[in-house]
């Protein structure tokens, strides 16, 4: 494989060359960001993918850890020879490394495919390692989740344990991030959970752009609400906006699940003081991943420099107050809680109700003075030193004695400071992270004053100047040994803090989950509650009245429409002039049936949903420069993967299809396409021009016609102007051919315009004609009679003594729809 960006290793030395981390996590951070409009859903994850061989082969084996949150995800799935399940993988993950085995003896190309299809769906800074086989080692792997793996935490069973290609993953990856990263993984300390690919629906990637769920191409401002994920996106955390991001490209096809996802945010529309109280809690929380890291993983990484290392403890220290704010938010959400209803919340409010949470205060209570960062100061100087005076005295003899050197310094120094201002009056002491100790003076002018001699290191501001002395100089070595020495003996102190608190991590592991699924959901709450939402249902149909476009109702006002797609009724031909509505209508039904399956409320008057497993849409006419396609060839390697994975679990969207070959072409490929997905018994919305397609209905009782037409007026000077209605209408679209008008707003000729709107009439009524002198008028008439027959058997079928009337009124509109259409 000779890529720049894939490399081969066995047990070769990748980490730096200073001994440190191959991936530093702060200077990372601010690379990628460029790559992302907003950091938070910004990825660090480091995948292994490995794949069956021989009569396994299709089955992939995938393990994936985030290093700001090493926490283990492991899946195993079939997939197919185009890998669609894979790269929606890593479409949704984005990962920082890929790691995959090397090919070996590998005669009929396997793994270059996958290398291929790995590339082909990662951004330009994923780098693709290949690792020695031997690497990829299921024991190993199981004995590794057993040992590291933190039981309470953990959803691996003897199921689990089976899949043999997901655990050789995982072996893989451990050694590999320990190995990298120069760390140890602590035993029984790791979260490490199995995702079932089956219990959620996937969405392909083009679906993505198609269907305005996320900005793909990563080029919308922050505030920009044209996608499903920015109108969502109220989430307070970064792990929130991850997970809410994670939940929309693959919602869940449990409903059971998803059930109690609205349950809670019902309860949330219901209790807004709940929902504002938990909102305003979240607010605080700070990103203690960093500390929860600290107790998994022992760092034997090589500090470099004194510098690196204290301000490595100083982060600990702040960590390990942000994890008691992190607790005491806890403590303040099961609170809030303890009026709650829902399954979810109460399951939820006994985990934070954990006597171990209060056991980790007790243990930071004991060993941090918290009061010294709730003192009031402002400073660099007194930033400083609140880290050094965060352990409480009387823990470490050394420490405290360190902390009175300290202390006796920092005295000289004010004194120095004293006897300086005498010797230039106005001269002031300062401190910066950079100079340490020095001296200011604010003058109107700094060029014009005159230091004494033993000034030196002068540098002139605008309005002020900076000096120091050779004997501040020296305090300040002085004070710098004394500041290593105190934070050095705080850290032992630290340490041992960790070491206590890493016995109860399970507990800290829960409280971060359950933070994070409670920030999407009071984001869902917050969209439920501002938006004129209903609680959707879940049945075997897709029944809408009154839906609204969710990105477009956030706009303004929109067109609401019905949506009527049964089992026996399934397949929805969409007719109509271009501009009336059939696009942004297909696009509504995927949006709320996406919604509805994340656990959101859908902007409608009611709603009920069938699960999917699967969601496809084939929407756009350009052509791939990229992939050397036309559009044509685009459309047609698009549906060859809608194809063959239809089901009656899936929801298929396709708009405009075969408009890019010859009419006939078109047609025929349409019609056998439309007869295969027919077949497959998936609900699909199929849009087009060609009317020809509406005869579907008389050939399969499935078949639903429906159309948008346009209303037209004249203005004052007598002129024909369009008004689409957007309204969808029951039957086959009977004309005029309104694309004409849309022409005539651009600078064509009229006179061209005139010729094309007599020819395209009179091709219209020849083809009318000689349809109607070939039909078989015997044959027509059965078949219109068997659709009257399946429509009246299957509503008879639905008659109960409640609705009687309705079914009455119903059998009423068919007849005289009937008479008006003269079907019989």
């Amino acid at each position: 494989m000779d890529d720049e960006s894939e490399s081969q290793i066995g047990v070769h030395s990748i980490l730096s060359k200073n001994g440190g981390p191959k991936y530093n996590l702060e200077k990372l951070l601010n690379s990628r960001s460029s790559r992302s409009n907003s950091t938070s859903n910004t990825s660090f994850t480091v995948v292994a993918i490995t794949e069956g061989r021989g009569p396994d082969r299709g089955i992939i084996g995938m393990s994936s850890m985030d290093l700001r949150d090493p926490s283990l995800t492991i899946c195993e799935f079939f997939d197919s020879t185009s890998y669609t399940k894979l790269k929606t993988r890593l479409f949704i993950i984005d990962p920082l490394e890929i790691l995959i085995p090397e090919a070996v003896n590998d005669k009929q190309n396997h793994m270059k495919v996958l290398v291929d299809v790995i590339k082909s769906c990662v951004s330009k800074g994923t780098s693709i390692t290949c690792l020695q086989r031997r690497f990829f080692n299921d024991a190993k792997g199981i004995e590794l989740v057993k040992q590291i793996g933190a039981p309470e935490c953990c959803n691996i069973d003897t199921s689990v344990v089976k899949k043999y290609y997901c655990m050789s993953a995982a072996a893989a990856l451990i050694k590999y991030i320990e190995f990298v990263q120069n760390i140890l993984f602590h035993q029984k300390s790791l979260k490490i959970i199995y995702e079932a690919i089956d219990e959620s629906c996937l969405i392909d990637v083009n679906s993505w752009g198609n269907l305005d769920l996320i900005d793909v191409d990563k080029k919308a401002q922050k505030d920009d609400q044209k996608t499903l994920f920015s109108l969502l996106n109220k989430c307070l955390t970064g792990a929130g906006s991850r997970l809410l991001r994670s939940c929309l490209l693959q919602p869940s096809s449990d409903v059971n699940f998803i059930e109690e996802r609205l349950d809670v945010v019902q309860e949330f529309i219901l209790n807004p003081a709940m929902l504002e109280r938990l909102r305003s809690l979240l607010m605080n929380t700070n990103d203690c991943q960093f500390l929860i890291t600290l107790c998994i993983c022992k760092n034997m990484n090589i500090i470099t420099t004194n510098e690196e290392s204290l301000r490595s403890i100083r982060i600990k220290i702040l960590q390990i107050l942000n994890l008691k704010k992190l607790i005491m938010v806890a403590f303040a959400v099961r609170e809030v809680l303890s009026s709650a209803k829902s399954s979810w919340l109460i399951r939820k409010r006994d985990k934070l109700a954990d006597p171990r949470l209060a056991m980790i205060c007790e243990i930071i209570d004991e060993k941090i003075d918290e009061a010294v960062f709730l003192r009031k100061s402002s400073g660099s100087s007194k930033s400083k030193d609140a880290a050094l005076f965060a352990v409480k005295e009387g823990l470490h003899v050394l420490l405290d004695l360190a902390r009175k050197a300290y202390t006796e310094l920092t005295n000289d120094i004010a004194q120095l400071a004293t006897e300086e201002g005498e010797k230039v009056p106005g001269s002031s002491i300062t401190y910066s992270f950079s100079r340490g100790y020095h001296f200011s003076l604010t003058s109107k002018d700094p060029l014009s004053v005159h230091l004494p001699p033993h000034c030196i290191q002068i540098v002139r501001h605008r309005a002020s100047l900076t000096y120091t002395t050779r004997d501040l100089i020296k305090y300040n070595d002085r004070l710098n040994q004394s500041e290593s020495e105190v934070l050095f003996k705080s850290n032992i102190i630290i340490d041992q803090a960790i070491s206590e608190i890493r016995h109860m991590l399970p507990a800290l592991h829960h409280v971060v989950e359950i933070l994070t699924h409670l920030d999407l959901l009071t984001a869902l709450g917050i969209y439920s509650a501002i938006t004129k939402c209903v609680r959707p249902s879940f049945d075997n149909e897709i029944i809408i009245r009154h839906g609204r476009h969710p990105i477009l109702d956030s706009e303004g006002e929109v067109v609401p429409n019905d949506t009527y797609i049964i089992p026996s009724s399934r397949f929805v031909i969409i007719t109509g002039p271009n501009m009336a509505g059939k696009s942004t209508y297909m696009k509504q039904i995927c949006l709320l049936q996406i919604l509805a399956q994340l656990g959101c409320f859908v902007p409608a008057e009611f709603a009920s949903f069938a699960p999917m497993e699967r969601i496809f849409s084939r929407v756009g006419h350009n052509d791939d420069i990229t992939r050397n396609l036309s559009a044509f060839a685009l459309e047609m390697a698009e549906i060859s993967i809608i194809l063959p994975n239809a089901n009656e679990k899936s929801l298929i969207v396709i708009d405009e299809l075969a408009r890019s070959t010859s009419t006939e072409e078109g047609i025929g490929i349409c019609y056998a396409i439309c007869e295969k997905l027919i077949r497959s018994r998936a609900f699909v919305l199929f849009a087009t021009h060609f009317l020809d397609l509406s005869l579907l209905e008389l050939s399969f009782s499935a078949v639903q016609n429906f159309h948008f037409s346009v209303q037209t007026t004249r203005d004052k000077d007598g002129n024909e102007v369009l008004h689409p209605a957007h309204k969808l209408y029951k039957g086959t679209y009977k004309g005029p051919l309104y694309g004409f008008e849309l022409a005539e707003l651009t600078t064509f000729p009229p006179s061209l315009l005139k010729r094309a709107r007599e020819t395209a009439e009179k091709l219209r009524s020849d083809v009318q004609i000689h349809r109607l002198s070939k039909i078989d008028e015997s044959i027509a008439h059965k078949r219109k009679l068997a659709y009257i027959a399946h429509r009246i058997q299957h509503v008879m079928a639905l008659v109960t003594e409640d609705n009687k009337e309705s079914v009455a009124t119903y059998l009423i509109q068919l007849r005289q729809r009937i008479l008006d259409q003269s079907i019989i």
